[in-house]
């Protein structure tokens, strides 16, 4: 994989963040973001929210705990095992070599392990969290003034009827419907504010409504959803959704706000539409917005505020007192709007000049120049707060600026933000929209690169990509997507996450392996959405070499748009294509594909010989992937049994491609045993039997297998032969990966040899290739290089990097090489206690996992 898929998942690292300090609930409450009730969700009270020490801290902290073992039970018998041994019940005194003993497993295959588990862990807890769903519901603010209207909306919706409340921006629609929620009782009232492009299409509102539901009891929705993976139809849903409203007495309060954003000549939005005149004949409906969407039972247009009503404001607010003249004025200028009135309030509080206000709202009347003087005297740091609060979709988490108390504390009093009832951070619309116009691009950029640390730390993966994009971090929002596509199509992101990539052109993408994973969302999402010839398109945009690990997925969802189209053949050949990408290393997709391409034999073709067939490959691969899961563990002999099972099953069937890669997969195995005759035989037959087939790609990744075996044999005239070989090929086909290695094995036979010039281009061939996995071997023979030429910084430098990239990439086997190039550079410096240690540890990694010592 490209070495942009090697980014750090913050979610992931924020799990691993939290199992680490499992023992300590203080910790987790005061220090995870995992812990705050923005993540965990309404259970935990507000107050325990905002408190800072003792027992809420702690409180936070034990129910992340809780919800870290519940998420580790939906995981395997071996995960559990090492969660547990490694976190939940560790023994204080146990080292990490003591916890992989406990396991039973090598130091580095408790690594690969603990990886794996920690992020499947983070899936779990993700899928049983759901925290892109979180329900959003802003805490209930004075109301002045609308007591009539709001007790004329309470009565109609208690009859099960609907009301529509119309005005413009900050004339109150928010506040009376909040007043109304705590009437109604907020734990039963749905709200959501309609925001463009994040949830204004219909799946978004029935995912966000189906959650709800769930947590009232009622389930049905919810379960279909979650079946379905986010792929069910309208119409089934609407059923659902029906019975579940019906199933609920009393009935729950839908409330809908700035519903002005809908155009019913907007495809996706008249959708959206017709659900609300649905839910309408359902559930008590409270729409508010600056116009009407649809008809209500009742429609009520807020005015401004009289003047009585700006005294109670006064006092309200502890303002200072105003003469009955100024008040007249004030009323007058701001023509009532409650939000204005706010702001003259603040300024009349902080010690503005009250006919410099209306003086200046006289000659350019409107809230730009209230916000203008609030802006001017706020400090630097809140309106940064205010500026970063702004730049979000929606509500932010307020533990994000735990540190910053004084400054948000001063925006909450000048009613620039407002809380909402999980910890969130709201800013007005007139707010952001003003705070927009104020910053320049650099820090506009740098805001939105920061929200979308801030979404993907809490798992809000289709949000963080929008803000990654925003700023202008296009392939981080790509990847951050990619990785999780499957958790967010199964929430109903798929529609919101379609908007977002439309944004970006593949030309925007300076790697070609981002622009292949923009591709593959692109075509995933589309064909979701039932546009078959398009996902075709858009994943005919790059090519997908033969051996590249995303391939196999491109050729499937290829394959997928012709079987949608009634196209059998062409896509049982894009299943077999997808099936021959997958050959250098099995996975669970290939077994998957034949599974795939029997379904379609027996189904649509009848064709019960062919299923039969493609069902005993899939066999024979279950044994591939066990073997190989064994061999990537260090337990190689678990791994050689699994391996010479899928050998008698295909030699027992018509399976000559399954034969080719088992013996590969021999041959690899034995390599690294360090039976380097036995592992040379394996991979010339796999190479012969490659040859038969003119299948090139397949041939040069067992020339970059063979020509390994035979440097391990110190035959490294053949070796270099073989890497050439394959290298040959492999430059043919463009395969960045295959090229990356054989170049590597080519520079080290030269190595050997004595070749020290041809050594080095070969080590910064395979180096310009930027593939993550083998660059350790590059980087330890140009290491050796560089000291057998008596450059030691530069020897001890790039054999120092190769150690620290083969312990990323959790492969021993370099590492041991680069210990031991390095051991032999502080030999020939004579510092004999370093070189003594470096060849300890390469010698250690020799011994725990059977590698041959080079």
């Amino acid at each position: 994989m490209a070495k942009r898929r090697k980014l750090t998942d913050r979610f992931v690292h924020a799990v691993e963040q939290a199992l680490e300090h499992y023992g300590d609930a203080e910790w987790l409450g005061a220090h995870s973001p995992l812990a705050s009730p923005y993540f965990i969700g309404r259970e935990l009270s507000l107050q325990a929210s905002h408190e800072t020490t003792g027992k809420p801290q702690a409180t936070r902290g034990h129910k992340l705990q809780a919800a870290l073992k519940s998420a580790a039970f939906q995981l395997g018998a071996d995960d559990q095992a090492l969660l547990n041994t490694a976190f939940f019940g560790r023994d204080r005194f146990l080292t990490n070599v003591g916890v992989a003993r406990a396991l039973n497993e090598s130091k580095t295959s408790y690594y690969r392990h603990r990886k794996d588990s920690i992020a499947m862990l983070a899936a779990a807890l993700n899928r049983s969290v759901v925290p892109p769903l979180r329900l959003e519901l802003p805490h209930a603010r004075s109301m002045v003034g609308r007591a009539i209207i709001a007790d004329a909306c309470l009565a109609t919706l208690q009859e099960g009827r609907s009301v529509t409340l119309t005005g413009p921006g900050g004339i109150g629609k928010t506040t009376l419907g909040l007043d109304l929620t705590q009437r109604w009782g907020a734990e039963r009232v749905f709200w959501l504010t309609l925001r463009p492009g994040l949830n204004d299409q219909t799946e978004s509102l029935i995912f966000a409504l189906a959650y709800f539901l769930r947590g009232l009891g009622v389930s049905a929705l919810w379960q279909q959803l979650v079946a379905d993976k986010g792929a069910s139809s309208a119409p089934q849903l609407l059923g659902l959704l029906r019975h579940d409203l019906v199933a609920i007495k009393p009935p729950p309060l839908v409330c809908v706000d700035e519903v002005e954003i809908l155009n019913a000549d907007n495809p996706r939005h008249a959708l959206t539409i017709h659900l609300l005149e649905e839910l309408r004949e359902l559930v008590p409906l409270f729409l508010m917005g600056q116009r009407l969407v649809i008809d209500t039972s009742a429609h009520y247009a807020l005015a401004g505020l009289k003047q009585a009503e700006l005294t109670a404001l006064l006092v309200s607010d502890k303002a200072p007192p105003m003469a009955q003249d100024e008040q007249q004025r004030v009323t007058e200028a701001t023509r009532g709007n409650p939000a204005m009135m706010k702001m003259i309030i603040t300024l009349w509080r902080e010690g503005e000049p009250l006919g410099d206000l209306l003086g200046q709202l006289s000659r350019a009347p409107g809230m730009e120049v209230l916000l203008n003087r609030i802006w001017r005297r706020l400090s630097a740091d809140e309106r940064l707060l205010l500026a970063a609060i702004s730049s979000f979709r929606g509500a932010a988490p307020a533990d994000a600026w735990a540190r910053q108390r004084k400054a948000l504390d001063q925006l909450l009093a000048c009613d620039l933000v407002h809380t909402d009832a999980a910890d969130g951070l709201l800013a007005p619309k007139f707010v952001q929209e003003f705070v927009e116009r104020q910053l320049t691009p650099e820090l506009r950029i740098g805001l939105q690169q920061m929200a979308g640390e801030v979404r993907e730390v809490r798992a809000e993966f289709t949000e963080a990509a929008y803000h990654y994009i925003a700023g202008r971090q296009s392939e981080r929002g790509v990847w951050t997507w990619f990785a999780h596509r499957s958790e967010e199509i199964e929430k109903g992101r798929a529609t919101v996450a379609r908007t977002i990539f439309n944004s970006v052109a593949i030309g925007d993408l300076s790697h070609v392996d981002d622009q292949r994973a923009l591709s593959l969302i692109r075509g995933e999402l589309l064909q979701m959405l039932g546009e078959a010839e398009r996902a075709e398109e858009a994943l005919r945009l790059v090519t997908w070499p033969t051996l590249h690990s995303m391939t196999p997925l491109a050729l499937e969802l290829i394959g997928n748009t012709f079987e949608s189209r009634g196209q059998f053949d062409r896509a049982v050949q894009h299943y077999r294509d997808a099936i021959d990408a997958t050959l250098v290393a099995p996975d669970r997709r290939r077994i998957g594909l034949y599974a795939k391409v029997g379904h379609v034999h027996l189904i649509r073709e009848r064709n019960f010989l062919a299923a039969r067939h493609d069902a005993a490959i899939a066999r024979i691969e279950v044994e591939r992937l066990q073997g190989h899961i064994e061999e990537e563990s260090g337990k190689f002999e678990r791994a050689e049994s699994h391996y010479e099972a899928a050998l008698v099953l295909s030699e027992a069937i018509d399976a000559p491609v399954s034969l080719i890669r088992i013996h590969s997969d021999l041959g690899r195995l034995q390599f690294k045993r360090g039976n380097a005759d036995l592992a040379i035989k394996h991979l010339q037959h796999a190479i012969e039997m490659d040859e038969a087939r003119d299948s090139p790609a397949e041939m040069a990744i067992d020339r970059l297998n063979l020509s390994g075996a035979y440097i391990a044999a110190q035959n490294y005239e053949l070796a270099l032969e073989q890497a050439r070989m394959g290298l040959a090929m492999a430059e043919a086909a463009g395969d960045a990966y295959a090229i990356a290695g054989l170049a590597s094995n080519a520079g080290e036979a030269c190595y050997y040899l004595g070749r020290l010039d041809d050594a080095e281009q070969f080590a910064l061939q395979s180096l310009r290739q930027e593939e993550y996995q083998p660059r350790p071997y590059a980087l330890t023979v140009l290491g050796s290089v560089r000291r057998d030429q008596a450059n030691w910084h530069e020897a001890e430098s790039l054999l120092n990097e190769a150690i620290k990239i083969s312990q990323a990439n959790q492969d021993p086997f370099a590492e041991a090489s680069a210990w031991r190039a390095l051991g032999l550079a502080y030999e020939k410096q004579g510092e004999k206690e370093s070189a003594a240690a470096a060849l300890a540890e390469s010698q250690r990694l020799t011994t725990a996992m059977g590698l041959y010592n080079t």
